[in-house]
């Protein structure tokens, strides 16, 4: 647990970053990787995959694992934090770690008042997965595993979601969260980019570990406040259209597995 002390904090000012750092030992069960997720508050905040050795040797630290919102909360601040909180780390089934010691950043800046709403998209297609174990999304917390939007390489994947804003507003800044597993067995980086309405989020470079057990969470924000709306977002009872497209070949069988989208939506 963690306190906030809201003296030491500039009037008008809130929250808008966080970084972190986890000293232990990883993995002491396993000899793959574990996907730990970092929650505060019950919020996930990051998703950080640590190889293990099968061995927890007394007097020994694994190299520190590394931790951030990738989100920049400019708008609003980070709604999860409160005055007294609670950090959580957890670890699929069957793996076990230990941790000493947990060291926390948290930036401040004057945030940009807007009002927010999240979108949450399972995947509904289902596919037999190239790992051939029930353990695929272990760690990734989706209502049905098996359930995810396959891409190969260089293609796109789309997910669909209606205007849930309130009639007369405007869509001026987005971003995004997509929970899988992101595969190859011979590039070790992928880029993957997130489109509204034929609109760029962003672009992220994601590192792959070759391990189907693993689960990564990436995140994009757009860097653009678009003062007259969002271009291309269709408001109303028609849905608008989320595109995830991959890089690298599909001759490299590189493989991207999404089984959910978090899509926070900002408006004036």
């Amino acid at each position: 647990k963690f306190t906030l002390d809201e003296s030491d904090i500039p009037e008008n000012y809130k929250p808008v970053q966080i970084f972190g750092v986890i000293q232990g030992v990883f993995g002491c069960s396993s000899t793959g990787d574990s996907s730990l997720e970092i929650l505060i508050n019950g919020h996930t905040i990051d998703i950080t995959n640590a190889i293990g050795n099968g061995t927890c040797d007394c007097g020994t630290c694994d190299e520190p694992m590394q931790f951030n919102t990738g989100i920049i909360y400019l708008v609003n601040g980070m709604p999860f934090l409160k005055q007294n909180n609670q950090f959580t780390v957890k670890a699929p089934p069957k793996h076990h770690f230990c941790i000493a010691h947990v060291y926390m950043k948290i930036l401040y800046e004057v945030p940009i008042s807007l009002d927010s709403i999240d979108i949450v998209i399972t995947s509904n297609k289902t596919h037999n997965n190239s790992c051939g174990n029930n353990e695929f999304y272990t760690g990734c917390d989706f209502d049905h595993p098996y359930n995810y939007n396959l891409i190969k390489g260089n293609t796109s994947t789309y997910f669909y979601f209606s205007d849930p804003t309130p009639p007369g507003t405007l869509v001026t800044s987005a971003a995004i969260q997509i929970y899988g597993n992101f595969y190859t067995n011979v590039e070790h980086t992928t880029v993957l980019s997130a489109i509204i309405g034929n609109t760029t989020v962003s672009e992220q470079t994601q590192t792959v570990d070759q391990s189907c057990e693993s689960c990564q969470l990436v995140k994009f924000v757009s860097p653009e406040y678009y003062e007259f709306g969002w271009p291309g977002y269709i408001y109303g009872d028609k849905l608008n259209i989320l595109e995830i497209n991959v890089g690298g070949s599909y001759e490299f069988l590189q493989f991207s597995y999404i089984g959910k989208v978090v899509v926070t939506l900002f408006y004036i």
